[in-house]
């Protein structure tokens, strides 16, 4: 009897082994989070408005407001988000900044340290500023050195002088082929609004419609920085570029940001 009992019990732990085996439920590993920083890396120039907030989340802070004012105001069909973050391995005080134009993303700026002088956030994959690359050379009128550019709100923007070969910076060099540029430029604000942060909308562009802008360069000396330009105001301020070094240069002021019916362009040669 005890024999067939252990055949007998044998079998049954060989029928629970077999089943334990078929019935095993795979375990499948939890998903990774992706960063903000890889989210952010994610979005790209002409992707659906929508997508921003996917991959970010809800829009949320206001440390960018006046920027978002600026870029806003002269043209009503665009339209800014933005989502601060805390202090991190993007900087002191991140600001992730998308601008929309017609339903879709035509401008990425990600800052490591607002609203101090626009430094790009760090630890990124990809550029902390990316633009359309349609952002090509374009207006109704190229205007020379010395040439007062106005747009529709009575702003005004003159480059003053330029000046090719620049002395690097103390920290770092430009890239083979590059070279630091400065354009000197005076402002007026003929508006009944506060100019805010007027030297953003400026940025060098050469003969291939590469856009620079000047704030986001190392390699060259640092730029001036404007806040504000109260009704009335007028300031002056020595911008630097890291610029190819043969070829056509300008000096192109978007007051409404991307939109390419508000284009201004000044050629930079020097006198």
């Amino acid at each position: 009897m005890r024999e067939r009992f252990g055949r007998e019990l044998a079998a049954v732990i060989s029928v629970a082994a077999v089943l334990s085996v078929g019935l095993a439920i795979p375990v499948t590993a939890k998903a990774h989070k992706p960063t903000v920083e890889s989210a952010w890396c994610s979005l790209k120039i002409g992707q659906p408005a929508a997508r921003a907030a996917a991959e970010l989340g809800r829009p949320h802070g206001s440390r960018a407001k006046s920027l978002i004012r600026a870029m806003t105001r002269v043209q009503s069909g665009l339209k800014a988000e933005e989502w601060d973050q805390s202090s991190g391995k993007m900087g002191p005080k991140p600001v992730l900044l998308v601008t929309l134009s017609s339903g879709h993303i035509a401008k990425l700026q990600a800052y490591g340290d607002w609203p101090k002088y626009p430094i790009p956030a760090t630890g990124l994959s990809c550029k902390a500023f990316r633009t359309s690359p349609h952002s090509t050379v374009r207006g109704p009128k190229v205007y020379a050195v010395g040439q007062t550019m106005t747009n529709g709100a009575h702003q005004r923007v003159t480059v003053t002088a330029f000046a090719q070969g620049v002395a690097a910076s103390a920290f770092s060099t430009p890239s083979p082929g590059d070279q630091c540029v400065s354009v000197q430029v005076a402002l007026f604000n003929g508006d009944s609004s506060p100019w805010d942060l007027p030297l953003y909308e400026l940025t060098a562009v050469d003969a291939n419609g590469q856009s620079y802008d000047s704030y986001s360069s190392f390699d060259c000396p640092s730029s001036d920085s404007i806040d504000s330009l109260v009704p009335g105001g007028r300031a002056s301020a020595t911008l630097y570029f890291e610029v190819p070094l043969s070829g056509r240069l300008l000096l192109q002021w978007t007051p409404s940001s991307l939109n390419p019916n508000s284009v201004y362009n000044t050629e930079l040669k020097a006198s």
